[in-house]
């Protein structure tokens, strides 16, 4: 059987956002540059207000071409999921999900050949890992790649999982329960090693700095698909 690749761009940001939904145009400029720039099949957005016709991001990205196509709404912890346009549909079909102890949704993509790619937001807690195992269980996922805010280490990741990720700090600032001080929270771990890829951190900033306490993550994946 020849094996070739489905190669997957994807950007994740968790951007931070406020329980209303305030004026978001500043974090908006910052990613769609970035989005701009890197051209990712998809994008994922996370912590991005209420979504609704006045959302800043919601319009900026739509602009750039991209196209909504699934999200739920957690107030501020809501999540977007964003396909480009010029992508081949037939690739991929959303759905949503969510473990009985995870509040966010996750957005599971089911890729042709049976391969799969999960965006994420999880709960900022100690329970972080076990509630990321526990999702991938109800998903019943072989094949797979879930990307964005894990909130656990990539290091405490690794020793499960084969991790994708910048090795580099994404997450500045108090958490909860990893204390006061810099995190590799944001990445993409799989259940195998035959799918390989490169990460990314980007600093998502206007001309004062940064506009959230995390990094955009820009992943390219390698999906073995047989034909």
């Amino acid at each position: 059987m020849e094996t070739n690749n489905l190669t997957i761009t994807a950007l994740a940001w968790n951007a931070q956002g406020e329980r209303s939904n305030g004026d978001f145009s500043v974090k908006a400029a910052g990613i769609c540059e970035i989005i701009q720039d890197k051209k990712p099949n998809f994008v994922f957005i996370s912590e991005c207000g209420i979504i609704n016709e006045s959302n800043s991001i919601l319009i900026k990205i739509q602009e750039l071409e991209y196209t909504l196509i699934q999200k739920y709404d957690g107030q501020r912890c809501s999540g977007m999921l964003f396909i480009n346009q010029v992508v081949d549909s037939s690739i991929c079909k959303s759905v949503l999900c969510r473990t009985k102890e995870q509040k966010r949704l996750a957005i599971i993509v089911n890729l042709k050949g049976g391969r799969h790619i999960g965006f994420v937001h999880m709960n900022a807690s100690k329970q972080a890992l076990t509630l990321t195992r526990k999702l991938i269980e109800k998903l019943e996922l072989e094949h797979f790649v879930l990307m964005g805010d894990l909130n656990f280490p990539a290091s405490t990741a690794s020793k499960e999982f084969n991790v994708i990720s910048s090795g580099e700090a994404t997450h500045r600032g108090n958490s909860i329960d990893l204390g006061s001080y810099d995190h590799e929270l944001d990445y993409a771990i799989s259940d195998s090693r035959d799918i390989t890829g490169d990460c990314e951190s980007i600093i998502v900033a206007d001309g004062g700095g940064p506009v959230s306490d995390h990094d955009a993550i820009f992943v390219t994946l390698h999906f073995p698909i047989g034909e």
